[in-house]
């Protein structure tokens, strides 16, 4: 059920970045806003804990294909 419009005031750069993804994805801003709030009060979403460890992991991830990478370019010169 959709309830009466209500005046939102948004950041400049938040305001940019719904507008850029409304663009990208032909999405309303309205529904990118409630999809938004929906995750982020839903039971359903990871703790931030499981959120951190899940981006340190990435980061280790990350950071070793780069070592790789480095040690790849060391060898070459």
């Amino acid at each position: 059920m959709a309830r009466e419009k209500r005046t939102i005031r948004y950041d400049d750069d938040v305001w940019a970045l719904l507008e850029a993804y409304s663009n990208t994805t032909s999405r309303s801003i309205t529904a990118i806003v409630n999809d938004a709030i929906r995750y982020y009060l839903s039971e359903d979403q990871p703790s931030l804990e499981v959120r951190l460890r899940t981006l340190e992991s990435r980061l280790a991830a990350t950071e070793s294909r780069l070592a790789m990478v480095e040690n790849k370019l060391d060898l070459t010169d």
